[in-house]
């Protein structure tokens, strides 16, 4: 076209047409971005709400878990005092002496290396206590003790025991398991018996 058209009504329509045109292809450009920009803005509000959703969960679950927590706390606070109302009570029983402590298996003689305790049942079921040497693992026979009022017999009925004393002599007679007294101790070729 040329200068002179440009001058011209039809050159005013032309150049006002091409405008057109350029403002249209602006117009739809811009159409483009909104139409882009919404999707993107339609994606962003989903994820916002799926987000939204699982935080939701997420802040339920830790609700369950706070409230979990602090009732494990209670009952561990509950069992801890039950424990320690069972310790107090176990330990006021043994300083009063309603609880007796069970005895130690072995009693510790004159060292670590002597022990005294339970070895044997003898022939007749009684209880033989012996000293055990842990160095080389043996028993023996060595245990002194104050004597016993009674001395055994010849079976479980009859006892012997000192029932007085005559002319500064300590007088040695057989008690029954009836309740009676016998006369009928007898020791062998000794003149007198040693009274310490």
């Amino acid at each position: 076209m040329t200068t002179s058209n440009k001058k011209t009504p039809l050159g005013y329509f032309e150049k006002a047409i091409a405008e057109l045109r350029d403002t249209q292809q602006e117009l739809q450009a811009e159409l483009e971005e909104l139409r882009k920009f919404k999707q993107n803005y339609v994606q962003l509000a989903e994820k916002l709400e799926s987000t939204t959703q699982e935080l939701q969960a997420v802040k339920a679950e830790l609700e369950n878990i706070k409230t979990n927590s602090q009732q494990t706390n209670k009952q561990i606070e509950e069992v801890e005092h039950q424990n320690q109302q069972n310790i107090d009570a176990v330990k006021t029983g043994i300083e009063n002496g309603s609880i007796v402590a069970q005895k130690a298996v072995m009693l510790r003689g004159v060292d670590n290396e002597h022990w005294m305790g339970f070895c044997k049942l003898d022939a007749v079921n009684h209880h033989c206590l012996r000293v055990w040497k842990s160095s080389d693992n043996t028993w023996h026979d060595d245990i002194r003790v104050k004597a016993s009022f009674f001395l055994r017999a010849r079976d479980n009925h009859h006892w012997m025991g000192c029932v007085g004393e005559h002319h500064s002599y300590d007088v040695f007679r057989v008690w029954k398991s009836d309740n009676s007294w016998q006369s009928s101790i007898r020791v062998r070729a000794a003149r007198h018996i040693y009274k310490g």
